[in-house]
Order: structure tokens, then sequence, then C-alpha cells
């Protein structure tokens, strides 16, 4: 092809835009215009100062943050008014077609076939399969635009192959983390600001705060910053900086008393005594003292009133084991915490019943009411503004929505994320690898545990979160594998051994 042929077909084309954008501009339409001035400067921007890091990082950068800092807020918040389509599900189809670009024209693969891949994408093909039968062939009876919405908690597993393909890239995995970090260092002042001021609420985009924190998710958040900050590879004051940032989240999960979120908590926190990191423990045993040392001398001075802090926390810590709800408290948040397991135990069992009486292998399907027994038994149709879907428990959910085949598959994704887990905790035990190699594997298992008993993997707040922490544990574990071993960190020289005289031969 010649210049001029070149010449004359972009002149041909930037004729057609200015005529398109010239109609639009007469006719007071400024959405395509104002959208292709957008992609304009952030072309720009991204020549200007990111031009060495993948797009798709940016993109999954973007939404970490947005995801840790705005949560709920941030979640709602959709690209036109009244439109079903928000960020994350926009962020997951452009890296996707980036993806397929490159498959195209460089033959790069998109997933390495692990395990642990290969789980996830049949989990990814049965929710698939499930979804055509509820918003296609209207098994359900649903509506589509319910069953898409159900079926997020499936299809939010594509970001474990987009933090997989960005984790390999190591410049591209750094920039991840380094907005990862910000995002968590700014929960402190959001913290803050929300236990005392309500100024937060006032920051809106078409009447939806952009920042608005689930309490539960916010403790979760607090729990994980406190992993990554105290296992960040550090030196000099930045090191004490940052054992000082992990103990200050550590208060904060102690402050907002959420149990879902302390059952994550503790299951990360076994990880690192797999990895025989024990220093970690001593930091929590040490806070949970200073704290109760506190609380101890504010009451007994007067100061602060009759707050009941200690005694709301202990009652909380209790109620966990309490399955029948019949313990006895001291305080209101214990009896509130008792009646919430029951809530929870009688959601499970409705969910269990339907699903093994209407459809036990395939599941009740997306865009399925599994709150509508539940309310009839629990609540005796009392509670008509009743608008929870989830019961409180992934694995309850999706054996919901797609029954005993979708559980087994989910099962056998949680089966590979221990094994993945203990062999990480295990290097690192044997040296083999740094600690901070932990970091991502315990954000993975504290939001795992977490939604074990809370709404976590359905929303977008934790589900992309705990899909792309995975995706970044996985793969930097599988780069770990393949470094050289004189790239590795020295093996534990092992004590000499003495050796015993040969006896002497007799004759």
């Amino acid at each position: 092809m010649t210049a001029l042929v070149k010449t004359v077909i972009v002149a041909t084309i930037g004729l057609l835009f200015a005529v398109v954008l010239g109609m639009q501009i007469g006719e007071s339409s400024l959405a395509l215009p104002l959208g292709l001035v957008a992609v304009a400067v952030l072309t720009f921007v991204y020549l200007a100062f990111f031009r060495t890091i993948r797009i798709e990082a940016i993109v999954l950068a973007l939404l970490i943050f947005g995801y840790i800092v705005g949560n709920r807020g941030f979640a709602n918040i959709s690209l036109t008014a009244g439109s079903p389509v928000f960020f994350g599900e926009v962020g997951m189809v452009f890296c996707l077609a980036l993806f397929g670009a490159r498959f195209a024209l460089a033959r790069e693969a998109p997933f390495r076939k692990t395990h642990l891949a290969v789980a996830i994408l049949v989990f990814l093909v049965l929710g698939g399969i499930r979804l055509y039968g509820d918003a296609v062939l209207r098994v359900s009876g649903a509506s589509k635009m319910t069953a898409i919405r159900d079926s997020a908690t499936v299809y939010y597993a594509v970001f474990f192959f987009i933090a997989y393909k960005i984790g390999e890239n190591q410049r591209a995995r750094q920039f991840v983390e380094r907005w990862m970090m910000i995002g968590f260092l700014a929960l402190i002042p959001i913290v803050a600001i929300q236990m005392f001021s309500g100024v937060l609420q006032r920051f809106t985009i078409r009447g939806t705060p952009l920042i608005m924190h689930k309490n539960d998710l916010l403790c979760t958040y607090m729990g994980i910053a406190a992993f990554y900050y105290y296992l960040r590879p550090n030196s000099g004051w930045t090191r004490t900086a940052c054992k000082i940032l992990s103990v200050l989240f550590l208060g904060g999960m102690l402050l907002l008393l959420a149990r879902a979120a302390f059952f994550g908590f503790a299951c990360a926190a076994l990880l690192l005594v797999v990895a025989r990191q024990p220093k970690f423990l001593l930091y929590q045993a040490a806070v949970g003292c200073l704290a109760l040392i506190a609380v101890l001398l504010f009451q007994a001075s007067g100061v602060g009133g009759q707050s009941g802090f200690l005694v709301d926390l202990t009652d909380k810590v209790a109620s966990m084991t309490d399955v029948s709800g019949s313990g006895r408290y001291r305080s209101q948040w214990g009896e509130v915490s008792a009646a919430n397991n029951q809530f929870r135990i009688v959601w499970w069992q409705s969910v269990f019943n339907d699903t093994l009486e209407k459809g036990p292998w395939f599941g009740l399907g997306f865009g399925y009411d599994l709150a509508g027994t539940f309310i009839r038994e629990y609540y005796g149709n009392r509670m008509a503004d009743f608008t929870a879907r989830s019961p409180h428990s992934i694995v309850v959910t999706v054996f919901g929505r797609m029954g005993i085949i979708g559980l087994l598959s989910f099962l056998a994704v949680l089966v590979l994320i221990a094994r993945e887990a203990f062999y990480a905790a295990r290097r690192v035990a044997h040296r083999r690898e740094e600690p901070a190699s932990l970091a991502h594997w315990c954000a993975v298992v504290n939001l795992l545990g977490s939604a074990m008993f809370g709404v976590v993997l359905e929303g977008p707040m934790g589900g992309i979160l705990f899909w792309s922490f995975l995706g970044l544990a996985a793969s930097q574990a599988r780069s770990l594998a393949e470094r050289p071993a004189a790239a590795r960190p020295p093996a534990p020289a092992r004590p000499p051994q003495r050796r015993l005289p040969e006896p002497a031969l007799a004759g």
C-alpha cells in the first residue's frame, strides 16, 4: 500500500468522524463528542505517563482502588442514569477485548493451564450454561436483568484470568499493588471521618454517594491491609512506618466489630502460623492488650461514660459459637449477634430444602428468589421490604443457584486455593521464599473466610477483589517457581554433622 493510499484512507475516516460529530453537536447530542474527548485525554495521559504499563493493569488498579475506597458507593455508580452497566463489568469487557486482540495479533496465550485455572474455567462454563437457561430459555421464570445480576457471583471469576496475566508482568503487577496499597491507606481517614461525621455522604454522583462503606466489608479490608503492610518488604524508616500502619489497621478492625471479618482474619493468621511467622501474632496480642488496658483505664476513670466497648467485643466473640441462640449476654450486641446466627441458619436450611426439592442437581437458577421461603418461615410474611438476595454464605449461594454440580465445581476451586496457599506458606517456612509472597494469599483467605458467613463474593466490592487477589497470588507463585535457582533466597545452612570414628578392624 502506497503512502498516497494510506493518506486518502486516513483523511476519509477523519472526514466521516468530523461529519458525524458535527451532526451530533448540531442536534445538541453531546454523548459521542464528550466520549471521544475523554478517550483522547485518556490516551494522552497514558502515552505521557503510563506507556510502559499495560492498559489492563491501569484498569484493574483503578477498579481495585475504587472498590477499596468507595466500597458500596463506587459499586452502585453506573455509566449513565438508569443504566445497569457498572464500572466493574465495563472494565472486565475492556480487558477481555485487549486479551483477545493480543491473542489474535501476537498469539499470546490467554491463560496458563494450571489445575486452579482449569477448575475456575469449569466453574465459569457451568455458570454460563446455567445463565443461558435462565436469561435466554427463561427456565427459572425470572427477568433477564435479574438473572444476569445474580450470575455476577460466577462471572466475577473472569477477573482471576485478567489479574493472572497482569501478574505475569512484573511492572504491571507492581503498578496494581501500588494503587492497592494507596487505597488501603486511604481507609484510615475514611474510618475516622465515618465514626465522627457524615460528611462523606455529601459527595454524590447522580444522587449516589461516591463513598459508602458496608461495615463488615470495611472491617475485612482493614484486616487485609494489616497483612499487606506487615508483610511489605521495606527497610529503614519505611519498615517502621509499615509496621505502625499494620497496628493501626488491626486497631481499626477491632473497633468495627464484624464477626465474619474476624473469622476471615483468623483464617489468614493461621496461614502465617504455617509459614512460621509468629511476630504478626505477637503484634495482634500486643494491640489487644493495649486496647484492653486503655478501655479498662477509661472505664475506671469514668472517661467516655459506660460505652461498654469491651462488653460488646466479648459478647460478639462469644456469640460466634452460639448456634442455638440461647446464650446469655450482657449487651444488646450479644443478643443481636445471637439472633443473626439463627437468621443465617434458618435461611440456609430453607435454601437447602428448596434446592433439594426443586432442583438438586442444577440448582434453582440465577434470578430465583432465594429469600422467598425464608421470609415466610422466619418473618411470617411481615417483611415486605426485605431486599437481600444472598443467604450470607457463598457456599449456600452457589448451591442454591447451581445445585450439586455447581457446588462440586466450586468446592474443587476452594480445595485448590487451600492447597496453593498451604504450599506458599510452607515455602516461606522453609525459607525458599520471602514472607512478602504470602500477602496476596492472606488477602484471598481473609475474603474467603468472611464470605462463608457474609455477603462478600456476591458483590463487586468483595468478588472482584477476591478473584483479582487470587490471580495475582497464583501468577506470583508461578513466577517464583520458574525463577532460576540462583535468584531464589538461599536455603538455611544445616549444622555440620559430626562423623563418628570408624571401628578398628579386629586381627
